[in-house]
């Protein structure tokens, strides 16, 4: 303890406090303490914090259904870049092109990791896969394996192949839709098993039937999956209430979905063992089968691993191009004099040369519409990241933090 030591001089006491050797201790360990935090942490200006927080559920309240139309008109009162309090985490958003251009391009790898959020965690195992995963060696070869993949169906034979599955499921969601006489139906699932089927023969190699069981049981494995990782969103800001098991339960429908198509999955990757032709590449299965025959490729890639990328792609490559399509098909019911220009550039084209993304060159106003639709109604209006150490964005230091 510290001994309070009396001197007097004259008529006057002063009291100096002597201390002793654990208090020294204690009082260094807290100063090094304190400075590592704040050498962990850059100095300086930080973006601005939006006003009127509530209390535990921070702006929550007051970004209504739609967060990404809030956070725009936020936008032109509180700048680009400003931080929000999203229940009990903080986060930095970038609300323009420039501030994402800054960051997530021009920034490098600083920005490449991902929040830990509960339902990221949950869907990947923690981090298996690309979609969810943090940067890193293993991460990078994933990424790698994939970009090569993507490289091969972009030309030759597989390329050929792609094009005509495509072509295929256009004229059968033609043909079911034109069935309805011009009744109204829901177009949604048609679309969706459309869009499944082709992701499916780029990791499978093979087209389903509209009929086929397991495909349906697969499929409605899929929309369960999506349905809850919105419905479990509230424990990525709140995640103390994962533990609360009555609460969760939208957790648990995601382990169980997901456990069934990995099962599915798993089925697939034993058939194509069974007739593996290492110099014939089919899909990502067969390119996974080739990668692992050497060291390099089995150090990184897995069973498991490539399960985990072929369930990421069905889940959110079918989400993106299903959603994508269906406000297509909405815009142009919509528009219907966009839509008859598009049809007039696309009847200049022999009827009898196949559906081939090469045609695009010949399509420019139906390559520009395309275009329009997806920013009109982007799959994906927010997204996080985390940086994965302290970076400058603009005028502004940001931390360790999560963006959006």
């Amino acid at each position: 303890m510290i001994q309070p030591k009396t001197v007097t001089a004259g008529i006057t006491e002063r009291v100096f406090l002597t201390p002793e050797p654990t208090s020294l201790v204690l009082i260094l360990a807290t100063l090094v303490l304190m400075l590592r935090y704040l050498t962990g942490r850059p100095l300086g200006k930080m973006p601005p914090v939006l006003p009127n927080a509530w209390p535990v559920l921070g702006h929550l309240p007051s970004l209504g259904l739609r967060a990404d139309l809030a956070f725009q008109k936020l936008g032109k009162k509180y700048g680009d870049i400003f931080q929000a309090q999203l229940g009990t985490r903080n986060v930095v958003v970038l609300n323009s092109y420039q501030a994402l251009k800054d960051g997530y391009i021009d920034g490098g790898d600083a920005y490449n990791d991902r929040p830990d959020f509960y339902s990221y965690q949950l869907f990947s195992d923690g981090g298996k896969g690309t979609a969810f995963a943090d940067d890193s060696p293993a991460f990078r070869k994933k990424r790698q394996f994939i970009m090569k993949v993507f490289h091969h169906f972009g030309g030759g034979k597989a390329h050929e192949q792609l094009d005509m599955n495509i072509g295929e499921e256009a004229r059968k969601l033609v043909t079911l839709s034109k069935s309805f006489n011009g009744k109204p139906f829901d177009i949604q699932p048609y679309v969706t098993v459309t869009t499944l089927n082709i992701i499916c023969s780029m990791v499978f190699g093979k087209l389903h039937d509209y009929d086929d069981e397991d495909f349906g049981r697969v499929m409605k494995n899929l929309d369960n999956v999506t349905k809850n990782m919105i419905n479990v969103g509230v424990l990525n800001v709140f995640p103390f209430l994962r533990h609360i098991p009555a609460i969760d339960t939208s957790g648990r429908e995601i382990l169980d979905n997901k456990r069934k198509i990995m099962s599915f999955v798993n089925q697939r990757i034993e058939e194509h063992r069974a007739t593996f032709d290492p110099d014939s590449t089919r899909d990502l299965v067969d390119a996974y089968l080739k990668e692992t025959q050497t060291s390099a490729g089995r150090s990184e890639l897995t069973d498991d691993e490539l399960a985990h990328i072929a369930v990421e792609l069905m889940v959110a490559g079918n989400d993106a191009s299903s959603y994508a399509l269906q406000w297509g098909i909405l815009i142009m019911a919509l528009h219907p004099e966009i839509q008859e220009k598009v049809q007039r550039e696309i009847d200049v084209i022999d009827p009898s040369t196949p559906v081939s993304i090469s045609l695009r060159q010949h399509l420019p106003y139906t390559h520009a519409t395309t275009l329009e639709i997806l920013r009109f109604r982007p799959v994906t209006p927010i997204n996080g990241r985390k940086t994965k150490r302290p970076v400058k964005l603009s005028e502004f230091n940001s931390c360790y933090e999560n963006l959006l």
